[in-house]
């Protein structure tokens, strides 16, 4: 009788592997997303404001952290939607629900597209602000 506890509880730790997976994706991936969004807002403001803030060599400094962080990001966003994959897979192979894999892989998704959207608009606004101002004609 002993045995038949141990047993089970050692097979209802396994029977969540799947959805510890994909609440890490989800988890991971929300707040990835989130300050996606944020790095979107502090891109615009960059671009409004900065260009009568920032020497040539801040536009240098700026285009190195970005370029870093937008590495890590990266990094970090292919990790979130390799949980959910993970999750996924474990889901298919243990007969386990699959919700938290699936919802942790598209938000995942998301996010990893809305970085590759903000780090993109980053290197826009800097290679932008690296030109001279524009002369308009007539004022």
């Amino acid at each position: 009788m002993e045995d038949d506890l141990e047993t089970r509880e050692f097979n209802a730790a396994m029977t969540r592997h799947a959805a510890e997976w994909g609440l890490a994706s989800m988890l991971l991936g929300g707040a990835l997303a989130l300050l996606a969004v944020l790095m979107l807002i502090v891109n615009i403001l960059l671009g409004t404001l900065a260009r009568q803030i920032m020497g040539p060599a801040d536009l240098q400094l700026a285009a190195v952290g970005g370029i870093v962080g937008g590495m890590v990001v990266l990094i970090l966003s292919g990790l979130s939607v390799f949980f959910g994959i993970r999750s996924l897979v474990s889901a298919s192979r243990h007969a386990q629900p699959a919700a938290l894999g699936i919802a942790g892989t598209l938000v995942s998704t998301l996010a990893f597209l809305l970085w590759i959207i903000a780090i993109v608009d980053l290197f826009m606004i800097l290679n932008l602000m690296q030109r001279p101002p524009m002369r308009v004609f007539g004022a």
